[in-house]
């Protein structure tokens, strides 16, 4: 019986961590189009807002 909860329990810490994995493979996934874009805006306006959304991907990566 012991050697079944242990299975149960190395099961279960495999999905959890393979849906980990996806989660941060999914989150990677939406980040990567604006982490690549070669968009460097083509006013001070559009460049302010390019740099404040830089520095929040800088927070979320360094936090997370």
């Amino acid at each position: 019986m012991q050697i079944r909860r242990d299975n149960l329990e190395d099961a279960l810490l495999l999905h959890q961590f393979l849906r980990d994995v996806d989660d941060e493979l999914q989150w990677m996934a939406e980040k990567e189009p604006q982490a690549s874009s070669t968009d460097l805006g083509t006013s001070l306006t559009a460049v302010q807002s390019l740099q404040k959304k830089h520095q929040a991907s800088i927070i979320c990566v360094t936090h997370t």
